[in-house]
């Protein structure tokens, strides 16, 4: 199946003059899964371990000029480590990925002018929501309504002195030191302001998550309004 374009960390692959397959990109995240035998009983106990395996994603590309393939070679071998991967078919969500192994072309055509590769990622299994990007300012005592799996959003509180905010079942207490702005990443379970470390101004059992499904938002005392970025995802 034909997509107009993949991107990935920046890099355009219509910029190339690319024709992108990419039927072998319906894949999806499967549990991560064990089982254990127990001696003296029939049958073995499933165990969970509550998360999702990462995924291969493929895509072959047909490059109507050699030069053309070399530079988005180069391009793509210069980027380490994950970055977003996306496609035109479905622009409404994208993916965290690597590039792996290696990038060997076929050669053809007269005068062996055209190329073709095939590029495989190896990709975390979330599928993240463009919408999950988009801020949201709650009012305190409002919801928020999560349209797939639990979520770590990014949250940035103002305010002054000892607060509480809470967020579903999960709550962040402001110590006496809190001087707002604080981005808390609840994916990192780190609290921030730029280059500054905020740890020290709140205590957290946990940093809160967003389950699927609405959850409630209120917030007292210090804390005077809330931003976040949701972080949807789905597999």
């Amino acid at each position: 199946m034909k997509v107009r374009y993949i991107l990935f960390g920046g890099v355009d692959s219509r910029d190339f003059g690319a024709i992108v397959d990419g039927s072998e990109t319906y894949v999806w995240a499967e549990r991560d899964l064990d089982s254990v035998a127990v001696p003296g009983r029939n049958g073995e106990l499933p165990v969970d371990n509550r998360r999702f395996k990462n995924i291969s994603v493929n895509y072959s590309m047909l490059f109507r000029s050699v030069r053309k393939m070399e530079e988005y070679r180069a391009k793509m071998l210069a980027l380490t480590g994950y970055q977003r991967l996306e496609d035109a078919r479905r622009p409404e969500r994208f993916q965290l990925a690597r590039l792996q192994g290696g990038f060997v072309p076929k050669v053809s055509g007269v005068g062996n002018r055209e190329g073709e590769v095939k590029l495989t990622f190896d990709a975390k299994p979330q599928r993240y929501l463009r919408s999950g990007e988009r801020v949201i300012r709650p009012v305190s005592g409002g919801t928020l309504l999560n349209p797939g799996f639990p979520a770590l959003p990014l949250i940035t509180v103002w305010g002054f002195g000892a607060g509480l905010l809470r967020i579903g079942d999960g709550e962040v207490a402001f110590t006496e030191r809190f001087s707002g702005p604080v981005i808390l990443d609840c994916d990192t379970q780190n609290a921030y302001y730029g280059a500054e470390n905020k740890n020290r101004e709140i205590s957290a059992p946990a940093f809160p998550v967003l389950p699927a499904g609405e959850s409630r938002v209120s917030w007292s005392g210090g804390v005077e309004r809330v931003e976040l970025i949701p972080r949807w995802w789905t597999v």
